[in-house]
């Protein structure tokens, strides 16, 4: 991440301009009716200092040669808490990453499981009490619909998923090719 600096930058942020119609977003235009949109110094500056505010929250400096940097800080101000910021469930080799946030006594776990499939328990890296499953988004292989929702047990998540292909449908079984990107929210237990 860094700052415009191609010699064309000023050492001060503009005065933004004033708002000019309704505020929207850009397109490509259409030739004899809407021009293509400006991405205008505004913009710019706007999405720039969005961005660098991630570093200057942890201390960062901008590096020129490192696109990873407003992501690392988003993990370190996540993980605030001392936990890290990436695990893999311990019973399963399926977890491509979990991503956690403790506000207080709260905590909310986000992760994608490569493998799931009806009846799945996953480890949490800590218990809930209680716990709540919600938010979920599927993938499936040609022609499938799936859905998946879970029950939380204290330190453990039972998936229940479902498959339907035309008139269909079932349980998804482990190497049927079912994604999910899930979220689990609850109390810590004491």
């Amino acid at each position: 991440m860094h700052r415009l600096s191609n010699g064309t930058q000023v050492t001060a942020m503009p005065v933004p301009a004033a708002v000019s119609g309704t505020p929207g977003f850009a397109t490509g235009g259409s030739p004899g009716n809407q021009a293509a949109s400006v991405i205008d110094p505004d913009a710019f500056n706007t999405l720039q200092e969005e961005l660098m505010a991630w570093l200057d929250a942890v201390g960062a400096l901008p590096d020129k040669t490192n696109n990873g940097q407003t992501l690392a800080a988003a993990r370190t101000l996540f993980m605030a808490s001392g936990y890290s910021s990436t695990g893999t469930s311990p019973d399963s080799g399926d977890s491509t990453g979990i991503i956690w946030v403790k506000v207080g006594t709260m905590c909310r776990l986000l992760w994608q499981e490569t493998n799931v499939y009806d009846s799945k328990t996953i480890n949490l890296p800590f218990n809930f009490s209680p716990g709540y499953f919600f938010g979920s988004q599927t993938g499936a292989p040609a022609g499938w619909a799936s859905w998946v929702n879970g029950t939380v047990g204290h330190n453990t998540v039972t998936l229940h998923v479902g498959k339907q292909s035309g008139g269909t449908s079932g349980v998804a079984a482990s190497g049927d090719g079912f994604s999910a990107s899930m979220m689990v929210e609850g109390v810590l237990a004491t």
